[in-house]
């Protein structure tokens, strides 16, 4: 089945790491027809170190209550005489005589039992059931090396020979040569009570010391049941009615059915599982059955109603849905679809309306005096009206708050209440504070001026100079801190330890009010030496000078702003020194997060807390990053990683990333994906990102195998009669 040649010379691997030769794996793949229920492989080699791994074998499996079939179909027949398909015995009612003699010594080869015989053939008369023909498949094993003929004979006649010449297996350590044949006799006409198998050998041997035998195993016979015991006789001559010429046969639309009973239907038909029948689809635009047509719609008089030709309205002619002749007073479409009425202000006519918008045109141009939003217009008068506008008086109106939208008016909602802050008001819809425009109450599409969108919420636009009354306390053009305004908030000036409306009350030790700035006291202006010396060897926190036991000084004793209460570097938060005083950052972090999964797919997300700063040496980003899948190989499953960024002003660098994760087998947990990064990236304040590896539990995966992809394929197309 497979033979090919491999040397370590040419290999360009050495996985064993071998420094007397190289080695390599070779992947192999075979498939071929099989019908009986057992099978041997072999691998056999001439010469070399070798072995095999991950093998797997895959069985195309007859469908449930099919007893014999090949790749394609289910064979009418059953199984009516085996020996050693399961069993591991032989039993001397089965049989099986060699110069009449009853055969039942069992030997093991290839881990599988085999009925042997020294003699060159086996003969077996078996009583049958009442049969049309018989079909017979077995397993013939011969120890010979010389040219070999086998015949497969029923009732004396040869139906079935093999010779071949070569092909044998050498087993070393004198165990000889041997070879397997296999038989397969398709429904051999028969009709008689018993049947006579003989399976006979004509060989040579050169060493007369040596014995030739040969052995039998996976022997089936099958019965084809006789053609009298399924017919049908409904008394008609109608195809596709279940039985059709005394055969069953599939009803009208049925793509799968046993002894005329449907099981599945073709497309376009619907299937009824009371009545196991199959119905054409009306509207699926598929001309099925006695269906004359179908254009996907229920609409009248446009050529095809209710799968059936229909003539237009005012048509007085017409032939496959395509009007020849309108009425008095009406003239063919280009298309022979519509009878149009003439315009002529002498002449009234009723226009029966095919849609919106065909009714603006047709009023636009005979100009007629209803209403645009007027559905059904006779004689200039409006009978009916377009959906969600009330008719009053033959005029058509928007009333808000009777529940109905109506179409091309101002309504985009009316939930029949004039109730506020429900969602719905004056038939608007109601936005989210600030938003100028929505599609509903819950989605802001544009905001107020001033207001910017930020993950559904208009925020005020901070650094545009004007100040929102409640959301911001002030408005200095730029963000920077300890100027008065930070951030559109009201902050202290730098070293300043109580302000009031941005004004600085009080500054802290070492610093004085001058100029409404804090400056720090001058050496010279200290009085007092002795205590000047003793107050420069106090050390104070929160006094904007780092001294030794201090990580950090940012000016405050607060917590959570990076530095501490006692000048030490906060968790999560990088601070630097500039001049001696600190400026503190929250650290760049990277997390991950699911996004969605697609059948055998799923999407992971990874983004930064910060931007960063763009570095042109890397030149992709994906390649710094190394993942993994907890438990799993990278042969189970694909990941590709696309890079979503955006390089604003000064390299900013507002990076993430996209995980597409697709899995080739299902497991029957939740495989965790690890992310780390091969180099530090460097955030927007110059400070390396926290490269902490991240974990996130992705969903169980669930994928069909081929076998069963292939197993659905084939209960859905199996259609057989008995």
């Amino acid at each position: 089945m497979y033979s090919s040649q491999f040397s370590h010379t040419t290999s360009n691997q050495n996985i064993c790491g071998s420094s007397v030769y190289n080695d390599e794996i070779f992947p192999m793949s075979i498939s071929i027809p099989h019908t009986i229920p057992a099978i041997t492989v072999i691998f056999g080699v001439k010469k070399g170190i070798w072995g095999i791994s991950q093998m797997i074998l895959e069985a195309k499996l007859c469908s449930e209550g099919c007893q014999s079939c090949n790749e394609n179909q289910c064979f009418d027949q059953y199984l009516y005489f085996f020996t050693l398909n399961w069993e591991n015995v032989v039993n001397s009612s089965e049989g099986w005589l060699t110069n009449n003699v009853i055969q039942t010594s069992v030997i093991t080869y290839l881990q599988a039992r085999y009925l042997e015989t020294y003699g060159n053939h086996l003969i077996n008369e078996i009583k049958l059931n009442h049969h049309q023909a018989i079909s017979l498949q077995v397993k013939v094993l011969v120890y010979n090396s010389n040219p070999t003929q086998i015949n497969i004979a029923i009732d004396d006649i040869i139906v079935s020979t093999i010779q071949y010449t070569g092909g044998w297996i050498n087993y070393p350590n004198g165990f000889g040569y041997r070879s397997i044949k296999i038989f397969n006799i398709h429904q051999y006409p028969h009709i008689h009570s018993q049947a006579k198998i003989t399976i006979s050998l004509i060989l040579s041997k050169n060493n007369p010391s040596l014995l030739l035998f040969f052995a039998i195993r996976d022997f089936q016979l099958f019965l084809k049941s006789s053609l009298f015991e399924f017919i049908c006789k409904d008394y008609n001559l109608v195809p596709f009615d279940g039985c059709f010429s005394q055969i069953f046969d599939c009803t009208e639309g049925c793509s799968n059915c046993i002894r005329g009973t449907c099981l599945d239907c073709k497309t376009g038909w619907e299937y009824n599982e009371l009545e196991k029948i199959c119905i054409p689809i009306c509207g699926d635009s598929l001309i099925t059955h006695f269906e004359e047509c179908d254009d996907g719609n229920n609409v009248p008089y446009d050529g095809c109603h209710l799968c059936k030709y229909s003539c237009p309205y005012n048509c007085k002619t017409c032939q496959f849905g395509n009007c020849l002749e309108c009425n008095v007073n009406y003239s063919l479409s280009l298309n022979k679809k519509q009878c149009l009425p003439f315009c002529d202000d002498t002449i009234n006519v009723f226009y029966e309306i095919f849609d919106d918008q065909t009714q603006l045109d047709r009023n636009l141009k005979c100009q007629q005096s209803c209403q645009l939003e007027c559905k059904l217009c006779i004689n200039n008068t409006c009978y009916q009206c377009n959906d969600g506008w009330q008719l009053q008086n033959n005029q058509c109106h928007q009333i808000c708050g009777d529940g109905l939208i109506a179409i091309n008016s101002i309504e985009l909602c009316d939930d029949g209440n004039f109730n506020e802050i429900d969602g719905c008001y004056q038939c608007l819809f109601e936005c989210i504070p600030y938003c100028f425009f929505c599609s509903d109450q819950n989605t802001c599409l544009i905001c107020q001026e001033f207001f910017t969108l930020v993950d559904n919420s208009c925020i005020p636009i901070c650094g545009d100079g004007i100040v929102i009354n409640s959301l911001e306390d002030c408005e200095d053009g730029n963000d920077l801190p300890y100027d008065g305004c930070y951030q559109c908030k009201l902050s202290c000036i730098e070293n300043c330890e109580l302000c009031q409306l941005g004004g600085c009350e009080k500054c802290n030790l070492g610093y004085q009010i001058k100029d409404n700035f804090c400056q720090k006291v001058i050496e010279e202006e200290i009085q007092n030496q002795d205590f000047n010396d003793e107050f420069k060897s106090i050390e104070f926190c929160g006094d904007g000078i780092i001294q030794n036991n201090e990580s950090c000084d940012d000016f405050n004793l607060f917590n959570l702003d990076g530095c501490s209460s006692t000048c030490k570097v906060e968790n999560q938060w990088n601070c630097k020194s500039i001049d001696n005083t600190s400026y503190c950052y929250p650290q760049t972090l990277y997390k991950i997060f699911y996004l969605n999964n697609t059948q055998s797919i799923e999407y992971v997300l990874l983004s930064f807390t910060n931007k960063l700063i763009f570095n042109n040496i890397i030149e992709n980003y994906t390649k710094e990053i190394t993942y993994k899948i907890d438990n799993l190989s990278s042969n189970q499953y694909e990941l590709t990683i696309f890079q979503v960024s955006n390089i604003e002003d000064f390299d900013l660098l507002d990076l993430s990333f996209i995980f597409k994760i697709k899995f080739f087998h299902s497991f029957n947990f939740q495989p965790n994906l690890r992310v780390s990064f091969k180099d530090d990236l460097i955030d927007l304040n110059y400070f390396p990102i926290v490269n902490n590896e991240q974990k996130i539990s992705l969903q169980q995966p669930r994928v069909l195998t081929k076998s069963q992809i292939q197993t659905a394929f084939n209960l859905k197309s199996l259609s057989f009669w008995m």
